[in-house]
């Protein structure tokens, strides 16, 4: 009788990076490609995305452009910044901070808060 093991998804496996992170003060190269594609997905009308990472405080920022015009029919992107931040706590854990500053054209940017982790945002308003 053959034995079979099942395979984890890869949802399952990214939760286990979560350790790693833990571990090695260090984000796995498979948990940066989802922080740096999550954005361009969720605001359709995005331009360009940047991250930036604070392991120690357990901080991640984003930094969103998006080109102006209505959002496309159909598309999240009124709840995206939600979307983006409960997937970050999905990926890194529940201890992690998130903050989205978006900005279209030259218009100044605008930081979607999240209740309770103001405190450790390190990036000044613009």
């Amino acid at each position: 009788m053959a034995v079979t093991q099942k395979k984890p998804d890869h949802f399952e496996q990214l939760l286990l990076l979560r350790a790693f992170t833990k571990t090695t003060g260090m984000l796995h190269d498979a948990q940066v490609l989802q922080l740096k594609m999550w954005p361009r997905v969720l605001f359709q009308r995005s331009t360009a995305s940047q991250i930036r990472v604070d392991v120690a405080k357990a901080h991640l920022s984003f930094d969103i452009a998006v080109a102006g015009g209505k959002p496309i029919k159909g598309v999240l992107e009124p709840d995206a910044p939600k979307l983006l931040h409960d997937w970050v706590k999905s990926l890194l854990g529940p201890e992690w901070s998130v903050s989205i500053y978006l900005s279209e054209g030259k218009r100044k940017k605008d930081k979607h808060h999240f209740p309770g982790e103001e405190k450790k945002d390190d990036k000044p308003e613009a």
